[in-house]
């Protein structure tokens, strides 16, 4: 049964890394094939940034960027930062001075957000950090195409012929077992009238008739 089960699984393994039914080109004969055909039939993905992200994993980092955006809000939020510290520095000389009010809620307002929009830059530097291809690529193509398709194959084969051996010793051992013993003659009239004599019954045959059977 384990043997069974370790072919099946084979046969699956080996379906999933021969590629999809459509798949060509750089995707031809590899998983990566069989994981874009998967999305296409199911429609995953294809409107939005699911699909430009797998090929740009896919490409190992040669597709278009999908997180370019990111790029951009880091963008947008250093602009942001450089004019509230642009505003911050007119009302510590200039409004104070001209208006003879004071704006230390105002600024403390101010650096508040300032410090938000510091917060912000940094996490849109993690998570560029995180999503980065050279970092998933490698990983993706060391699960994937090397520890699925390459040495699983290796170690599906050595474990299909190991229950493969064990299965057919041990129906060895159960063919030749009752060699490893002496024959023992029973005596199975003597049995049938112990078995008769404590049920208070006799037995069906004489002494004549057992002769006929020894």
């Amino acid at each position: 049964t384990l043997a069974a089960i370790t072919a099946v699984l084979a046969v699956t393994n080996a379906d999933f890394c021969s590629g999809g039914y459509n798949s060509s080109g750089s995707y031809a004969n590899s998983p990566d094939g069989t994981i874009i055909d998967m999305l296409v039939r199911n429609k995953i993905g294809l409107e939005n940034f699911v699909w430009p992200t797998v090929r740009y994993y896919f490409s190992g980092c040669s597709a278009e960027d999908p997180f370019l955006f990111i790029h951009d809000y880091q963008h947008d939020l250093a602009n942001a930062t450089s004019r509230i510290d642009d505003v911050t520095a007119v009302l510590q000389t200039n409004l104070v001075s001209l208006c003879g009010r004071d704006f230390s809620q105002i600024e403390t307002l101010i650096a508040t957000v300032s410090q938000n929009m510091i917060i912000l830059g940094q996490s849109a530097t993690a998570a560029l950090s995180l999503l980065s291809c050279h970092r998933i690529s490698p990983i993706y193509k060391s699960l994937i195409h090397e520890g699925m398709c390459q040495q699983s194959v290796t170690g599906a084969v050595w474990i299909f012929s190991s229950f493969l051996v064990i299965a057919w010793n041990g129906m060895i051992m159960l063919m030749l077992r009752s060699s490893l013993y002496e024959n023992e003659a029973v005596d199975l009239f003597s049995k049938e009238e112990e078995f008769l004599s404590e049920n208070g019954a006799s037995s069906v045959c004489d002494a004549s008739q057992r002769s006929h059977f020894v």
